[in-house]
Parts: C-alpha cells; sequence; structure tokens
C-alpha cells in the first residue's frame, strides 16, 4: 500500500505542475482555500451543516469508480482492500473534517467521517440500465445519461425540497437547490466520450465549445426549472438568491465543461474536483479559471478536430 500512495502523490503532483503551476505553489493555494473556507463556515455555519457533507459525498465520489474499485480488488487482498480504502477516503476528507472541528460543527464532521468510512465499504449502485425516457435531445448526451443514472438521487433531493417548502423553511430550501444544481453540474461531464464521437465533428474547436456549452446551459435550465418554478412561488420575496442559485450553476457548467476538454481523454481526478470545490466556494476564481481552461480545452481539441472542412 505505501508504493500505491507514493504512486498517487506521483500523480497529482504531476497533474498540478502540467497546469504550469509549481507544486509548492499550488500546496500555497490550497491552504488559501482551505483558510477561505474556514473563514466561510465561521459566518455561515447554519448553511455549513448541510454543505460539509455534501462536499465529503462529492470528494469520495471521485474515488468510488466502479472500474476502479475492481482494478484495485484485484490488486490487493480482501482485508488490505478495506484498509487501503478507509485510508484514502479518510485523507481525502480530512480537510473538511479539520475545518469542520475548527468551527465547531462537530456534526457535520462526525458524519463528514461516516460517509468516508461508508463508502469505504459501500458503494451505491442505483443507476437505471435500462433506455428510460427522459426529456433531452440526444444532443449533448452527457445530461441523458446522468439522468438516467442519478434519477433516484433528484427524487430524493425533490422529497426533502417539498418538505422544506411545506414548513416554510427557506435556509433549507436554498441549501438543498444548490446542492441539486451542483449535483447535477459536477457530474453530468464525468461522462468521457470515445475519440470517434469527437472525429465527427467538423466544427473548428472554438465553436464546438460554444455550441456544447450553449447547449448544455440550456438543459441545465431545463432540468432546474420545476425546482426554480415551486421555490419562486413559495418563497417569492427571495428571488434575487435563488437567481444567483442558477448563475453560478451556469458558470460551473461552463467551467467543467472547458475542464472536461482540457484534460480529454482523461477523466476527472482529485485535482479536479479540488478545482470545482474552489470555483464553487469562491466564484470569484472563475475569472482566472475561466480563460485557462477554455484555451487549454481549445489546444486540445484541435488535435480531434479537422479544421480544413
Amino acid at each position: 500500500m505505501q508504493y500505491y500512495f507514493k504512486l498517487q502523490y506521483r500523480i497529482i503532483r504531476r497533474s498540478i505542475e502540467e497546469t504550469g503551476i509549481p507544486f509548492i505553489v499550488g500546496f500555497g493555494l490550497f491552504i488559501a482555500m482551505c483558510i477561505a473556507g474556514y473563514y466561510l463556515l465561521s459566518h455561515y455555519a447554519s448553511l455549513a451543516q448541510y454543505l460539509l457533507p455534501y462536499l465529503a459525498v462529492s470528494l469520495l465520489l471521485t474515488l468510488s469508480d466502479e472500474q476502479r474499485l475492481d482494478h484495485l480488488r484485484t490488486l490487493f487482498s480482501k482485508r488490505k482492500f478495506y484498509r487501503l480504502r478507509v485510508l484514502e477516503n479518510s485523507l481525502l476528507v480530512a480537510p473538511l473534517l479539520l475545518l469542520a472541528c475548527l468551527a465547531g460543527l462537530w456534526l457535520a464532521a462526525l458524519l463528514s467521517f461516516g460517509l468516508a468510512l461508508l463508502f469505504a465499504s459501500f458503494h451505491p449502485k442505483l443507476n437505471w440500465h435500462r433506455a428510460m425516457p427522459t426529456p433531452f435531445r440526444r444532443h449533448p448526451f452527457e445530461f441523458i445519461i446522468f439522468f438516467r443514472r442519478r434519477l433516484w438521487l433528484l427524487l430524493l433531493f425533490s422529497a426533502l425540497l417539498a418538505i422544506a417548502m411545506y414548513v416554510g423553511n427557506f435556509n433549507l430550501a436554498i441549501v438543498l437547490f444548490a446542492i441539486i444544481t451542483l449535483t447535477v453540474v459536477g457530474e453530468v461531464y464525468n461522462v468521457i466520450e470515445p475519440e470517434i464521437v469527437l472525429w465527427n465533428f467538423s466544427d473548428p474547436a472554438a465553436l464546438f465549445l460554444r455550441r456544447k456549452l450553449g447547449r448544455g446551459e440550456g438543459q441545465l435550465l431545463l432540468l432546474l426549472a420545476p425546482f426554480f418554478i415551486g421555490l419562486s412561488l413559495r418563497f417569492s420575496e427571495q428571488l434575487t438568491w435563488l437567481c444567483l442559485a442558477v448563475l453560478l450553476g451556469g458558470l460551473l457548467l461552463a467551467l467543467l465543461l472547458f475542464v472536461k476538454y482540457a484534460i480529454y481523454p482523461r477523466q476527472a481526478g482529485l485535482l479536479e474536483g479540488l478545482i470545482f470545490v474552489f470555483a464553487a466556494s469562491m466564484p470569484i476564481g472563475l475569472l482566472i479559471l475561466f480563460p485557462y481552461y477554455f484555451r487549454k480545452a481549445k489546444r486540445n481539441l484541435e488535435k480531434y478536430h479537422d479544421q480544413d472542412r
């Protein structure tokens, strides 16, 4: 297991250095992000009780891909596999646990650690395998796959949101709406299509990204529309906060689209998960991340798109 964690460290370090940022600078940015996170947790403790467990689940899902877990099962015995999963999950959520303890959010810390242990031995396979109908067209395909895989999660959040609306708890309702938005945005572009799919597009890379973004934003609005309309009718005086949540979701969707094609054909990993958490907690960082990943995605896609057509 020692070699495994050394390998993971090298992968993370190389991923950071490939962005053009020295590893020590990236580590400094991570510390700065933790300090900013502590400030936010201290001032918004009521919201943090819900958001911290959600962030823990988002990070744990990056290590819970079935193909990855099957590969680890072939490398390690059952006992070592469980120990490895407990250790890597605990290390992954350790910054969240530290921030929660410093902010006095003991329940959130306990729940986050419990989720790390749960994901070490159990990972839900609640995916829809049948070609059930969806409200989306064939293009882009990511929303169709997300809808079929995560319909159970959307139904669960819908039930919780209905309860929050019924009791008139806007704080809980807006947190659930934000979690729904972040769940959609954070998972929809995790699907990596084969190279032959990209070869079928004759658009220049920049035009491909713009069209892909336009369709993605439209489908995001379609998916969020029932939740947004219900909340707008129940909490009409808080419409500004609802619009801001949708706006942030749209900006994060654009960022993750650029990230997906900037690292294509590699699957998003821990570094991309941290970028998503950073952008979600500090939207001002989008001003830096947008142009960087757009240019990187454009250069990467030029290898697959025929510019002469």
